[in-house]
């Protein structure tokens, strides 16, 4: 046991962390700007100022959490309008 019986304890929980990762805590506003919006990742990092796995990984969660299937990019940008982010000229 040299000890470690408290390191394989952690193996056995079910919530392994105290604090929940990031991609969890913003799982349910991704999924309103992604599902609802329709906003591209980058568009959706831009406005939470996270990067893009963490974006990823929490739109997999949200749709997880509400028995969807994950997309993978190609079959995600094939539901959205838009499948670039505007020029900065073209904002206006």
């Amino acid at each position: 046991s040299r000890g470690l019986g408290d390191v394989y304890k952690r193996q056995r929980l079910e919530r392994k962390h105290q604090v929940p990762p990031p991609f969890e805590r913003l799982a349910s506003e991704v999924g309103a700007l992604a599902e609802v919006e329709g906003l591209l990742y980058v568009e959706i990092q831009d406005r939470l100022h996270v990067d893009k796995t963490t974006v990823s990984k929490a739109h997999d969660k949200y749709r997880a959490d509400h028995g969807l299937p994950p997309l993978d990019g190609r079959a995600r940008r094939k539901l959205l309008d838009h499948k670039n982010r505007p020029r900065p000229d073209e904002q206006s």
